[in-house]
Order: C-alpha cells, then structure tokens, then sequence
C-alpha cells in the first residue's frame, strides 16, 4: 500500500482475510501501531520501531529503496484522550488511518495523486463508479545487499524449501538432502540444477512411481524462509520469483501455495518487490498467493448483485497513532 509517506507512498498487498496488507503512504499525519514498515529483514510494527532502523520508501520512478527516516512520529492522547480513525475496505484492501492522513494513489491516467482519506472516503460514496483510480500494489527493490548464493544455489534452495527433506550432520560441514518425485518435469529440472553445481546424487525408483534423490548439500541450504532471505538482490529476487513457480507453484495461475503463511507472505513480499500485484487467500489445508502483471489495483466501487456497494468504511478510535516522514514523502507499509 502507498501512504503518503506507499508517506508519499505505502505498498499493498492484498489479501482477502485481511491481514497483511502492503500499500504505499505519504507521511502526512498517522496509522494505528499494528501497522507494519518494510525493514532490510521483514516486517516491522510501526509501535516497535528502534532508533537506527531502516524504512523502505517509495520513490516517484516506481521504486523503493531503504533510509532512515528523517522523524518518527508518536502521536500520543493523554489524559483519556482518543484518536479517531477511519476504517476503510474495498477491493479486498484494508486500512485504517486518521481521516487527514494522505493517501498515494494513482488517478485515471495512472498519474501519482494524493488526498486526504476523508476525501477518498467521500469521492467512493458519492460517485456512482466511485474513485477512478488505482492503489499503488507493488514497486521496484532496489537494495545493495545479497545472499550468498549464486543463482544456481537461489534456484536449488527453492527447490529444497518445496519438494526437499533435509537430514542434519552435526559430525561433518555438510548435510544430507532428499527428494521423493513423482512429476517428470520436477525430477529433470532438479537434475539438471544439481549438474549444473556440480553436486553428485543418487537417482533410484521408489514406491507409487515416485523417484528418489539423494545428495550432500551445503549446511546453507534450509527448509524456510527466515529474515536473512529479505537480503536477496533484485537479481536473485528475479529467480526466486520465477523459480517458485516450478515448484510449489503454478506457471498458468501464476501462484505459490504452501501450509505456513510465513512462506506465502515472504513469496508475496518477492513478487510485490518485483512489481506486481499480489492477492492472498487460505484454503481448506494451504495458504495460497496469487500475482498479475501490474503494480497496481483498481479501485472502482465495489458492487453487489442488488446494485448496493460492498465497500466499508467505519470509525475506530484509539489513543496512538504513529507514522514517519522519509526524503521521498512516502514509504512502503502494510
């Protein structure tokens, strides 16, 4: 989501259980403490933040890029004081802001705009269509740290975090990983990536049709994806959005789904941070991420069947607020 501070921007994700949101902002007033800022290692409470932490921002040519923030800002009512806040839904995309707070958005011609979120919540009730606009949903990482891994390795650890067991070593500096394969075209391209290491295996046919594959692997290699993989450069963030596809994935949805939500949510923060729009649903037994070709959202009015709006827009009040103003005016949140 797009703050004005995606505070000129906040980033969204989206998903439809409302949780986990990615917008741009522009700094201009606040949000509630349970929103969270983009770090170099994860997601971070905005009521959390420590002196020296890093914000990624969002600039006007679609990227994002970290700074330390220029002022944290800690609104404070005191003496039983409250502060009100808007609680708006639509199109899947929640947030909830002060009623002045600006908003980073783009208008009709996909040209950057901001108001005032009690002027958005006015313009989506009294418009027949609504606001004629998008949500800024995905940008450009630019970042200059990188895991240690070639991009062979980044395509064999996503592989490994899928379909692979690993077996810890604790007498050697190695580890011991398996697969059990059924799909033809998962046990050549795992081949093909353990041949192009270099990294000796052994191929045998075991139950149901399924083939087993065994080999020694870096003690590097592990099963989830931890803080350390928000280091990953804008090359190696490139394959693991396309490698994931191959594997937990789908190259005709263009979706990754696993059981931990972690996972989805670090899949989504990839493919977010490579400019797409990302869209998060939870299934009978998985967690799914779905993702388009655009880094935005359209948010024309949402409409029911009988001609009624589906939009929501609702008061909260509480008594922090919290924001921050960054060089750009606007920053990565969710």
């Amino acid at each position: 989501m797009v703050i004005n501070s995606n505070p000129a921007i906040a980033y969204c994700l989206e998903t439809n259980t409302s949780t986990m949101q990615a917008l741009v902002m522009a700094h201009a007033s606040c949000v509630t403490g349970e929103t969270e800022f983009l770090t170099p290692t994860g997601w971070k409470r905005k009521d959390q933040y420590k002196e020296g932490d890093l914000v990624a921002q969002y600039t006007y040519d679609g990227n994002a890029e970290f700074v330390k923030p220029l002022r944290y800002i800690h609104n404070a009512s005191n003496k039983g004081g409250i502060q009100k806040f808007l609680n708006i839904e639509t199109q899947g995309i929640k947030q909830e802001v002060t009623l002045d707070h600006k908003m980073v958005l783009l208008d009709q011609h996909k040209k950057l705009t901001t108001m005032s979120a009690y002027e958005f919540q006015t313009r989506q009730i009294t418009k027949t269509r609504g606001y004629n606009g998008y949500f800024i949903t995905g940008f450009n990482l630019c970042n200059d740290t990188e895991l240690p891994y070639s991009i062979p390795e980044i395509a064999l650890a996503v592989a490994i975090k899928a379909d692979g067991s690993i077996r810890i070593n604790k007498v050697v500096d190695y580890n011991f990983c398996r697969f059990h394969l059924k799909k033809a075209r998962k046990i050549e391209r795992l081949c093909a990536l353990l041949n192009l290491l270099h990294i000796e295996f052994k191929l045998a046919a075991t139950y149901g049709g399924r083939m087993s594959i065994t080999f020694k692997c870096d003690k590097k290699y592990t099963k989830s994806y931890d803080a350390r993989w928000f280091q990953a450069s804008p090359r190696q963030l490139e394959m693991i959005a396309s490698e994931v596809l191959h594997w937990d994935g789908s190259l005709n949805s263009h979706s990754f789904s696993a059981k931990e939500l972690k996972e989805v949510e670090y899949i989504q923060y990839v493919w977010a941070a490579r400019g797409h729009h990302t869209h998060i649903s939870q299934g009978t037994r998985c967690w799914s991420v779905t993702y388009t070709n655009r880094p935005y959202k359209g948010i024309s009015k949402s409409g029911n069947d009988n001609g009624s709006s589906r939009d929501k827009f609702e008061y909260s009040f509480q008594r922090n607020s919290y924001c921050f103003t960054v060089p750009s005016g606007m920053f990565v949140t969710r």
